[in-house]
């Protein structure tokens, strides 16, 4: 039996609805100062901070640098298992917002996500490393495309990482930075215009590249 007319409006209008809808969910952007993130690794310490005259929370890292000759002692992670993965185009930026301190010295933090592929999972490691010897807050954006080389495709993002790396740093030498505003999403909801997209940092091309889990 043929559908009438207005049955057939009233399923369109409900398609383009549902199909809205998807957009909208795909292109919210997601905070991850909302995931709980988990040290993993030599000497790494994770805490949640509120600093005096600020209402905004921030993420605390404090690495210790291992011996010498303790295998992945220089570096330490902080990882984020997202609770819900999200679907993310490559044109996505990751933003954060960081203060390192000047006895930092040469260690650095280096972003990395988990997409998921086929079965497994693959790491796609921020192409820079950030400086943590600045003891003033800067804005980073990153772009998923350029900066973790993504495809041009959507992406399921699985995981979150930081890696804080003080392979240049004697042992014992501790290592602090914070953290806040960390999010993935689009960049105009984000407040980083494509046009915009910046990322001042200084490569650090002794970086020794840590096995992550």
């Amino acid at each position: 039996m043929p559908m009438n007319r207005d049955a057939s409006f009233r399923l369109a209008g409900l398609a383009l609805t549902q199909l809205f809808a998807a957009m909208l969910h795909a292109q919210a952007p997601a905070d991850l100062m909302r995931e709980d993130w988990i040290p993993w690794q030599n000497g790494l310490v994770s805490e949640r901070i509120r600093e005096e005259g600020r209402s905004e929370e921030a993420l605390r890292l404090s690495h210790t640098r291992g011996p010498l000759e303790k295998p992945g002692g220089h570096f330490g992670v902080a990882i984020a298992t997202l609770k819900e993965p999200l679907r993310a185009p490559s044109q996505f930026v990751f933003v954060l917002t960081l203060k390192g301190r000047a006895e930092n010295g040469s260690a650095f933090l280096t972003p990395s996500i988990e997409v998921r592929e086929g079965s497994g999972l693959v790491a796609k490691n921020a192409r820079r490393p950030i400086p943590l010897s600045s003891p003033n807050w800067k804005r980073y954006v990153l772009a998923l495309d350029s900066d973790f080389g993504l495809s041009d495709a959507e992406h399921t993002l699985v995981k979150v990482k930081l890696v804080v790396n003080a392979a240049a740093e004697a042992p014992g030498d501790i290592t602090e930075c914070a953290l806040h505003g960390l999010a993935i999403g689009p960049a105009a909801a984000l407040g980083a215009g494509r046009a915009m997209v910046r990322y001042e940092v200084q490569p650090s091309p002794t970086a020794a590249r840590p096995d992550l889990p």
